[in-house]
């Protein structure tokens, strides 16, 4: 597996077998245009027969509304055995688009890791 940062113009022609969008990266396109030329990009991006494939959410499912500081909040323990808080809060809800800002926060354990809080 390549994984490869940055845009979909940046990806090679013909050179890979399939392409991933993951954690429903597929509804971060709220722009017809530019999910189009994203499309366009990687069928580019792929050797015939290549597949495309991504995950997105279930809008009926409607999770946004519980997209906030408690129902959200959650530990990550990290591999060194520290420890990041984490929540998701919606900052507005219009026109069928959702925005969000995923928070996380380093947590002080005992010998372990450092406070920094993150956004």
């Amino acid at each position: 597996m390549t994984w490869i940062e940055g845009t979909s113009a940046l990806l090679p022609e013909r050179a890979f077998d399939v392409a991933v969008l993951t954690s429903h990266v597929a509804q971060f396109f709220v722009d017809d245009a530019e999910w189009a030329r994203t499309l366009a990009d990687l069928a580019r991006a792929l050797v015939p027969g290549g597949r495309l494939v991504f995950d997105a959410r279930d809008p009926a499912d409607r999770r946004w509304e519980r997209w906030n500081p408690v129902d959200s909040h959650r530990v990550v323990t990290l591999p060194d055995g520290g420890e990041v808080r984490a929540w998701t809060k919606v900052t507005r809800v219009r026109d069928g688009v959702v925005d969000f800002t995923h928070h996380g926060e380093f947590v002080v354990v005992a010998g372990v890791g450092a406070l920094a809080p993150v956004s």
